[in-house]
C-alpha cells in the first residue's frame, strides 16, 4: 500500500473481485506523487475496477471545468475569477463591491498542513502584485445558513448539512479549521429533488463513481455549489449515512451501484 493509494482483492462466493481504490493521507503531495508512479503503472496492466481511473480524477478536480459543468446544468455558483493578474484580481474585487475569498488551486498540503480558505483582508489586497508568481481563484463570499457535504457513491448520494451558526468566527469561511469538533453537529438532509437531479447529471459529466461536493444552503434558499472535491474525505459521514456500505457496492460491483465501469 503506497502512500495515497490501495489495491484490494477481495473474495465473495468463490469469485474474485479486484478493484482498485484511489483514496489519500494529508502525506505531502509532491513526495507522494513520486513515490505513486511505479505503483500506477503496474496497477495499469490490470483489468481491475478502479475506484476512479487516475486520467478521470485529475480532469474531474479541475476546479474552472467543475464550475463551468455546474452553470450548464444550472447549478449556482459564485462569481470566480482565476488568475495571476494583480490588475484583474482588484478590478474583480471592486465590481463585486463584497467580501471575496481566496482558495489553492489544488488541495496540495504541505508538512500535513491545510491551506484553508480564507477572506481577502485588506493587507492582502495591498499585495495582490504577489498573484504573478501564485496564481489563486478569488470567489464572492457567499452568505451561508448552513454548510453542506454531499458525498457520491455510485449511484447514491448522501447529504448532511451544519448550522452556519454553530460555528466559531475564525471556522465561518472554512468549517475545516475546527473540523475534527464539529462532526457532531452535522445532521442527516434530504437534497430537494430537482437539485439532486441536477447533481446527478454533474457527477455524469465529470465521469467518476466517487466524490464530496460543497456547497452551501444561502439564506434565500438557494443550493450554491462551491467544487467537489474527488476522493474527498467524507467517510465521517458515515454515523448518518450508509456511506461505506454505498462504496463497498461500487467496488464489488453491486448490480446498479456503479455510475460507470472504470479500468484504466
Amino acid at each position: 500500500r503506497p502512500d495515497h493509494d490501495c489495491a484490494i482483492k477481495q473474495q465473495d462466493r468463490g469469485h474474485q473481485h479486484q478493484t482498485v481504490f484511489f483514496g489519500r493521507n494529508g502525506d505531502d503531495e509532491i513526495r507522494v506523487r513520486v513515490r505513486q508512479r511505479p505503483f500506477h503503472l503496474a496497477l495499469a496492466d490490470t483489468d481491475a475496477f478502479w475506484l476512479d481511473p487516475r486520467d478521470r480524477t485529475a480532469r474531474a478536480r479541475n476546479k474552472a471545468l467543475q464550475l463551468r459543468i455546474a452553470r450548464d446544468l444550472g447549478i449556482h455558483v459564485p462569481r470566480t475569477l482565476e488568475t495571476n493578474d494583480p490588475a484583474e484580481a482588484r478590478a474583480f474585487i471592486e465590481e463585486l463591491g463584497r467580501p471575496v475569498i481566496a482558495k489553492m488551486y489544488n488541495d496540495a498540503r504541505f508538512d500535513d498542513a491545510t491551506v484553508f480558505t480564507n477572506v481577502l483582508s485588506p493587507g492582502d489586497i495591498d499585495a495582490l502584485d504577489a498573484l504573478r508568481a501564485c496564481p489563486m481563484i478569488l470567489q464572492e463570499a457567499i452568505d451561508k445558513r448552513a454548510e453542506l457535504r454531499v458525498a457520491m457513491a455510485g449511484q447514491r448520494l448522501f447529504a448532511v448539512e451544519l448550522g452556519h451558526d454553530t460555528l466559531d468566527p475564525a471556522s465561518r469561511v472554512d468549517w475545516r479549521r475546527t473540523g475534527a469538533e464539529t462532526i457532531d453537529q452535522w445532521r442527516a438532509v434530504d437534497l430537494p429533488p430537482a437539485f439532486a437531479a441536477k447533481l446527478h447529471r454533474f457527477y455524469d459529466t465529470l465521469g467518476v463513481n466517487y466524490s464530496s461536493a460543497d456547497l452551501v444552503h444561502t439564506p434565500d434558499g438557494r443550493m450554491v455549489l462551491l467544487e467537489s472535491n474527488v476522493v474527498g474525505e467524507s467517510f465521517w459521514i458515515g454515523g448518518h449515512h450508509p456511506l461505506p456500505e454505498a462504496l463497498a457496492d461500487v467496488l464489488m460491483g453491486t448490480p446498479g451501484a456503479r455510475r460507470m465501469e472504470a479500468c484504466p
